[in-house]
């Protein structure tokens, strides 16, 4: 269970190639996670459905591309396996303080929490003020591959898209103007209409689409307010990433 929560964990933060450190939260019934890209361009919020063993209180992921490293290691997944998360004594409470990997035959690995103290100074993540939801849609992985296509294409020149409503449908542009332009119909016959033409970060956005193929579901969301919701249900967990437009 320890090595499937990371594992998710690490794969909806670290993966997406923007986040470098998680604030996690843990009590007896379940698992809270903060992070936020370097710029604020994604503020993530997550609920894991279940607590994480020997897991109460706060802790940061930092260095995760070490916690990446060992999750992958064939040997640290195998049926003689063991991940445990060990706790030290800190002025007469125990702490979680590192996950230790044992693969049963020799090899083992630890990693290092960042201290609740450091996790709380370093990843301040602003309470999401909340917005009115316009348009939500789940997304089709054809829209998602025309907009990657898209993206190759422009993605040098233009690093966000428009949503826009038009004729029940769900538009993103790239481009505007007399430069180089395109249009993707990412999703037909929605209920709902934008009334602003607000740009968001193309690039966080395809990222955090690739895990639509693995998700038990994945919806997107326009508020009229500038901000975009994407959520991800995994199986394991639910992740909400809001994301700020931009300046036109």
């Amino acid at each position: 269970m320890v090595f499937n929560t990371l594992s998710d964990i690490v794969k909806h933060t670290h993966a997406l190639g923007f986040i470098e450190a998680v604030k996690v939260k843990g009590d007896e019934e379940s698992v809270i996670i903060e992070a936020m890209e370097e710029n604020r361009a994604v503020v993530l919020t997550g609920v894991i459905n279940k607590p994480i063993e020997n897991l109460v209180g706060t802790v940061g992921l930092s260095r995760m591309g070490v916690l990446a490293g060992y999750l992958g290691f064939d040997r640290f997944n195998s049926k003689d396996a063991t991940v445990t998360i060990e706790s030290r004594d800190r002025g007469g409470i125990e702490t979680p303080a590192e996950v230790s990997f044992d693969s049963g035959s020799g090899h083992s690995g630890q990693y290092r929490f960042m201290a609740a103290e450091v996790a709380e100074e370093q990843i301040q993540v602003p309470p999401f003020k909340g917005a009115e939801w316009k348009v939500t849609v789940e997304p089709s992985s054809q829209g998602i591959t025309d907009l990657s296509t898209m993206n190759n294409i422009l993605g040098s020149y233009e690093d966000s898209f428009i949503a826009k409503t038009n004729n029940g449908n769900l538009e993103f542009h790239i481009g505007s103007g007399s430069t180089d332009r395109s249009k993707i119909t990412f999703a037909k016959n929605i209920s709902g209409t934008l009334t602003h033409a607000w740009r968001f970060p193309v690039t966080h956005f395809l990222a955090i689409m690739k895990l639509h193929k693995s998700s038990e579901f994945t919806r997107v969301s326009f508020s009229d307010q500038g901000a975009l919701k994407i959520e991800v249900n995994s199986g394991i967990g639910t992740y909400t990433y809001i994301l700020p437009a931009r300046a036109s």
